[in-house]
């Protein structure tokens, strides 16, 4: 297919393990990125105090006198015991930290706020993707500017259905990062007739450009038990000697799991003009 690139083992084991760490640490519990959730709960963040909803009401929180109510502390660090309440409890029930995680994610946007209900992006100015991670994916696809990013979390038995990315004002090409268990990644032909399944792996990188930029995509299947042993017991996975012992109630998270980034450019900038 013209455009479309598979790199394997592109991304190196230290990398991902960082990568990682600042997008479901930082990222995750930055309150201007939106996740599956927000849109049935009133997502609190750890440090702040939840008040439980009034019947037919909604909940709502407040900073704690701890610093760290300001959201930067990272979900892995929350007590899993904490409650998460829905909007409307009589559709959704509440929701514990652990419970969330565990099961409950399964994307964030970083950059550009994709609304999945309309399919597009808001108009007004999107929080600013983050430095270190565009820098890192610049280094690899320079012809991509990061603008906007959607970070699927899988668990074994979880599938994203066949589905083209259109609603970018440009063509400039889409990055994908695998993390975790292999995925099975289907992609059409360019005469849309047949398709191709490749078995992605963690550290591969896929690049979407020229006509396989609009082709139709899908997973349909996460392979359990394929994480790398060394990713394995994150967040309890060390880099550079960082002190990761306070993440260890959830050591083996990623045995279970698969984590994408799909990064994408919203509009034309002066650089690709």
């Amino acid at each position: 297919m013209v455009g479309l690139q598979m790199i394997p083992s592109l991304v190196p084991p230290a990398v991902q393990v960082e990568l990682l760490s600042r997008l479901l640490h930082r990222d995750l519990s930055n309150k201007e990125h939106q996740t599956n959730l927000h849109l049935h709960y009133n997502i609190t963040y750890p440090g702040e105090t939840e008040i439980a909803p009034i019947e037919g009401g909604t909940s709502t929180s407040s900073a704690g006198n701890s610093p760290e109510g300001n959201g930067v502390l990272s979900f892995f660090e929350d007590d899993p015991a904490r409650v998460v309440y829905p909007k409307d409890p009589a559709v959704h029930k509440p929701l514990t930290v652990q419970q969330m995680l565990n099961k409950k994610l399964r994307w964030a946007t970083l950059g550009g706020q994709y609304n999945w209900t309309t399919k597009e992006y808001p108009t007004e100015c999107p929080p600013a993707f983050p430095e270190d991670v565009a820098s890192v994916l610049h280094a690899a696809f320079p012809q991509t500017e990061a603008q906007a990013a959607i970070l699927n979390v899988y668990s074994p038995g979880d599938t994203l259905s066949p589905h083209r990315d259109v609603s970018e004002e440009c063509d400039v090409g889409l990055i994908s990062i695998s993390f975790g268990c292999d995925g099975l990644f289907l992609i059409s032909h360019d005469d849309g007739k047949g398709c191709e399944i490749v078995r992605l792996r963690s550290g591969d990188a896929v690049y979407m450009d020229g006509t396989s930029r609009f082709a139709w995509h899908a997973v349909p299947k996460i392979v359990p038990g394929t994480c790398p042993e060394w990713l394995a017991d994150w967040p309890l996975c060390p880099v550079d000697d960082a002190d990761t012992s306070k993440y260890g109630r959830w050591k083996g998270w990623m045995s279970g799991k698969r984590v994408n980034l799909n990064v994408r450019q919203m509009t034309v900038t002066d650089t690709h003009t």
